[in-house]
């Protein structure tokens, strides 16, 4: 018994609430409006743009959504990229993307450790520049022949170095015969068109 009469007295002590003051009251009420004021200045989301994405994501977490915008981004670089690539090794001496292409080679053979493959590029690239100089159709002072005579001359003497510190096989060596032959030819060319002017 002596534990409900404490318990008695407890809620005896507890229905005795004293009034509130007046101007408590309305300082706390106050305060609740501003903020309720400032609250309703606020967007409920970022911005509409994700509210929107929210509707089409059904709750399922935006990292997906950024995976697969990632994926396409990266895609459409990787297609322009190839794209431009396969472009500039197409390209012609006259062309815009012509110096990627040199630079592409350049790439190529810096990446290229062994020296018969590297022999093999320098050939191929010589043979290249070869096709680029015979179907050149403008006139003998233009700056894009020169260029293209000078990359020939460039690979035609790696040519050389590379073919004497290694032994040929039949093919490379009926390749650089030929382009030796041509080499010849244009430099005889170049000789008789100065002599004559």
């Amino acid at each position: 018994m002596i534990e409900n009469e404490d318990l008695t007295k407890a809620l005896e002590e507890l229905q005795e609430v004293p009034p509130r003051d007046p101007a408590v009251v309305q300082q706390n009420r106050a305060a609740f409006l501003r903020q309720a004021e400032d609250l309703s200045h606020q967007s409920v989301s970022v911005s509409p743009f994700n509210r929107l994405m929210g509707r089409f994501t059904n709750g399922q977490p935006r990292l997906q959504f950024s995976t697969l915008t990632i994926g396409i981004l990266l895609g459409i670089f990787l297609l322009t990229f190839s794209s431009g690539v396969y472009a500039a090794r197409m390209s012609s001496p006259s062309q815009f993307l012509y110096p990627v292409k040199l630079w592409l080679e350049d790439g190529r053979m810096a990446f290229t450790s062994n020296p018969h493959e590297q022999l093999d590029l320098r050939i191929e690239y010589a043979e290249e520049r070869l096709n680029e100089i015979g179907g050149f159709s403008g006139e003998l002072t233009d700056p894009t022949l020169a260029t293209t005579l000078l990359n020939f001359d460039e690979q035609y003497s790696a040519i050389q170095a590379l073919s004497g510190e290694q032994e040929l096989d039949d093919v490379q060596q009926e390749r650089i015969g030929k382009i030796q032959a041509q080499y010849q030819s244009l430099h005889e060319n170049d000789d008789e068109d100065e002599n004559s002017s």
